[in-house]
C-alpha cells in the first residue's frame, strides 16, 4: 500500500508533461474597410500595453510581499509541551503573475471580423508533441 502515493505523483508527472496546445488565427480582409480594420490594430495594442501594465504591477506587488514575508524572520514561541522555545521559519511564497494577452485577441477577432473581415481559428501543437497519439 506504501506504492501508491508514488503510482500517484508519477500519474501525475506524466500528465504534467503532455501535449499543449495553442489556438491561431487567420485573417483574411476580403471587403473589410482599410481605416477600421487600423482601428483594430490600434484598440490591440492599447489593450496588450494595459495587459503588460498588469503584469508589471503584480510583478511589483509580488516582489514586495515576498521580500516583507521573508523580513519578518522566525517566530519564535514557548511551546508548554516541550519547555523550550520552539522558532519556525515564515513560509513565503511568490505570487506567479503572467501576461495574458487573450481578451485582447478576442476583442481584436470581434472588431476585426465587425470591419467586414474573416477570422478563422485552428489548434496547433507547441509543445510536448511527440505525445500526441
Amino acid at each position: 500500500m506504501k506504492s501508491y502515493p508514488f503510482i500517484l505523483a508519477g500519474a501525475l508527472m506524466l500528465t504534467a508533461c503532455g501535449p499543449i496546445y495553442e489556438t491561431r488565427y487567420d485573417y483574411e480582409p476580403r471587403n473589410a474597410n482599410h481605416y477600421c480594420l487600423m482601428d483594430c490594430s490600434d484598440r490591440r495594442q492599447r489593450c496588450e500595453s494595459e495587459q503588460t501594465h498588469i503584469y508589471l504591477h503584480c510583478q511589483r506587488n509580488a516582489d514586495r510581499d515576498y521580500r516583507d514575508c521573508m523580513d519578518q524572520g522566525r517566530e519564535c514561541h514557548w511551546s508548554k509541551k516541550h519547555h523550550r522555545y520552539k522558532c519556525e521559519d515564515p513560509i513565503c511564497i511568490k505570487e506567479d503573475c503572467e501576461k495574458d494577452f487573450s481578451p485582447c485577441v478576442d476583442v481584436y477577432n470581434l472588431c476585426y471580423q465587425s470591419c467586414g473581415g474573416a477570422v478563422s481559428s485552428y489548434t496547433v501543437c507547441v509543445q510536448n508533441c511527440d505525445q500526441v497519439r
